[in-house]
Parts: structure tokens; C-alpha cells; sequence
């Protein structure tokens, strides 16, 4: 992900990235795909769905339109943009 185009990041920035972020990140280490979510028409996509409910998150965080169109329809856990998530940790 943090290669990809529109992030500009060279190796050793990602690299960088990654030494701050994963002290705070957790693994999720399930191999069982739920049956119950919903296909996303960009396939690349579908692993943060399924990461964000394996993994069991408050929402799931995303500028991706393909996954932003399925926020009415999938109720396991809230999609939303940036600047709804800033508004949701205001309330």
C-alpha cells in the first residue's frame, strides 16, 4: 500500500513510515474469511474489508470510492472518508 503512486514515497520513506507505525499497529493472524462480506468491485480492495472485520475495527478509514459505496448497505462496521471519521471521534 505504501507503494503505491499517489502516496510518492521512495523505499527508505516508507521504510521510515513503517518504523514509526508498527509499534502501534496489531497483527491479525485469522486465516477464516468471513462468507457474510460484500464483494468490492476492485479486487486489490478486498483485503482491507476483510482485514478490518477479521481484525475487528471501529471502521474502516478510506478514500476509495469502492469501498466509500458500500457505507448504506454493509452494517458490520462503519465505512467512512477522512473527514467523516474526523467527525465521528468529535461526537
Amino acid at each position: 500500500m505504501l507503494a503505491y503512486p499517489k502516496f510518492k514515497l521512495t523505499n527508505r520513506e516508507q521504510l521510515l513510515l513503517l518504523a514509526d507505525f508498527l509499534p502501534y499497529a496489531e497483527t491479525v493472524t485469522s486465516r477464516e474469511v468471513p462468507l457474510d462480506l460484500p464483494v468490492i468491485r476492485d479486487k486489490a480492495d478486498q483485503i482491507f474489508m476483510t482485514l478490518a472485520v477479521v481484525g475487528n475495527a471501529d471502521a474502516l478509514v478510506t478514500d476509495d470510492n469502492d469501498l466509500l459505496v458500500l457505507k448504506e448497505v454493509f452494517k458490520t462496521l462503519p465505512i467512512m472518508s477522512l473527514s467523516e471519521f474526523e467527525q465521528w471521534q468529535k461526537s
